[in-house]
């Protein structure tokens, strides 16, 4: 820790020795200019313990050695790493495309059935609706034609029978006081 804190100071004390410097090449839209690290003095690298004569030293950090080949086959690796992994997010994306069509399609179906559910209480609506107006209809005529043949026996009695019977019972009264009492009660006499 010591020594990454003794780099660190180092390299912004002797900040100069490491700037990043931009080598002459000519520009073009498709390209970027390639940028390379000054070089680090070994004597630097002894001195902050990352160098040792005996190979006993700390192994430098990636950004004072440059770049190496273990480096490149990091990238290599990470590159391939994230388009497997890119892949699978494409097939995941897919999956859940198809599975919403699933839902979509799903949905479609409910639907069809909710109007078919809705097309088959009108029709119950209807069938009651007629079965109603009919039974009511039936009464109605029921009603006029068992009427009818009562109105015509009333009718018969009323013209015939009544008149006879009111007319016998006013003789009565002729004779008989409480008789002609009751029909001067009820307007008959």
């Amino acid at each position: 820790m010591f020594r990454i804190l003794l780099v660190i100071m180092l390299v912004t004390i002797l900040g100069s020795a490491f700037v990043v410097q931009a080598k002459e090449v000519p520009f073009t839209p498709l390209e970027n200019p390639v940028i390379y690290p000054a070089p680090i003095p070994n004597t630097l690298l002894k001195r902050a313990g990352f160098m040792g004569g005996d190979g006993g030293g700390v192994k430098a950090p990636a950004f004072l050695t440059g770049f190496t080949q273990e480096d490149r086959d990091r990238l290599i690796r990470l590159e391939v790493t994230m388009k497997e992994f890119k892949e699978s997010v494409d097939k995941r994306f897919e999956q859940i495309d198809k599975r919403f069509e699933q839902v979509d399609k799903r949905f479609e179906q409910i639907e069809k059935r909710f109007d078919q559910i809705i097309t088959f209480m009108w029709m119950i609506v209807g069938i009651f609706t007629a079965i109603t107006a009919s039974t009511i209809g039936f009464a109605i005529w029921d009603r006029r034609s068992m009427i009818r043949p009562f109105e015509s026996r009333v009718k018969e009695l009323e013209e015939g029978k009544i008149d006879k019977v009111i007319s016998s019972l006013r003789a009565l009264a002729e004779t008989d006081t409480k008789v002609a009492e009751v029909l001067r009660r009820y307007n008959l006499l």
